[in-house]
């Protein structure tokens, strides 16, 4: 029996509300087992941000672990939007003439460090990750395409990563994003500017309609203020960086594969 996608939806509703978990979409394959996409749960930065030229950017948190017992060799991968599967590049990192370099800088202000990011790891033909291998960080990518207008600044988004290996096998993963759009900030900024040089004018050219009580002058940050922001930045990259450290001190040791034989060889110290 066909059901249509409401009856199907009720039917989920009620069996994950009686306590047996469904997935809404059930028209799914399953991966091999191999590699385990996970998303961080805690201090999560992921993002999508929406560039004044009309690209998008993804910032996605994440984790990946090889869970077979064979040496994976990752190839590539792909981003699907809820508007449809996007062409994307790796960010590549600041060059040596930059004052940013070592870091990874989208266009809206925000910069990652070098050691915090996947892109290096995934942006070689070819990256193999042993068995029991496991890495951990921001993966930085943009896309040719457009966000929709219909979706507004600091909206939730949900994607669809895939990681393509040398065997033609596919693994995959949802995540979380949030909207950043630069396009509406900028345009909201321009629009308080020129309502202020509109009122500006209008007090200039009509003084007897203008109040006695001046309005408060924006006021710029202090020293002391810009200090706090600078801070407050600086303690938001150590915790990115903590929380990978952390991750890394549990992992399990790679063990490296003899290329011969194929069997394990013991890490030298």
């Amino acid at each position: 029996m066909k059901y249509t996608p409401e009856q199907w939806d009720a039917i989920v509703r009620e069996l994950n509300d009686g306590g047996c978990p469904v997935l809404r979409d059930h028209a799914y394959k399953i991966s091999p087992v191999g590699l385990a996409i996970e998303s961080v749960p805690v201090l999560n930065f992921s993002k999508a941000v929406s560039l004044n030229c009309g690209r998008t950017a993804y910032a996605i948190d994440l984790v990946i672990r090889n869970e077979s017992i064979r040496a994976i060799d990752i190839t590539g991968l792909q981003i699907k939007t809820p508007w449809g599967i996007t062409k994307t590049s790796l960010l590549l990192p600041e060059k040596r003439s930059s004052n940013k370099y070592g870091n990874y800088c989208f266009p809206d202000g925000s910069h990652y460090p070098d050691d915090i990011v996947l892109n290096r790891h995934v942006a070689r033909r070819k990256n193999r990750l042993n068995p029991g291998g496991e890495i951990a960080g921001l993966l930085l990518v943009s896309s040719e395409e457009s966000m929709p207008a219909e979706i507004g600044h600091l909206s939730p988004i949900f994607v669809t990563l895939t990681i393509f290996d040398s065997r033609q096998n596919e693994f995959s993963a949802q995540f979380g994003l949030r909207v950043h759009r630069l396009e509406i900030l900028a345009r909201e900024s321009a629009e308080r500017r020129a309502r202020a040089e509109a009122e500006d004018r209008s007090a200039r050219t009509y003084p007897e309609a203008r109040s006695l009580v001046a309005p408060p002058a924006p006021k710029e940050p202090s020293e002391e203020e810009l200090k706090k922001m600078w801070n407050d930045y600086l303690e938001t990259m150590a915790t990115i960086k903590a929380k990978h450290a952390h991750r890394s001190n549990k992992r399990t040791t790679e063990v490296p594969l003899d290329a011969k034989t194929g069997k394990t060889q013991p890490v030298k110290a």
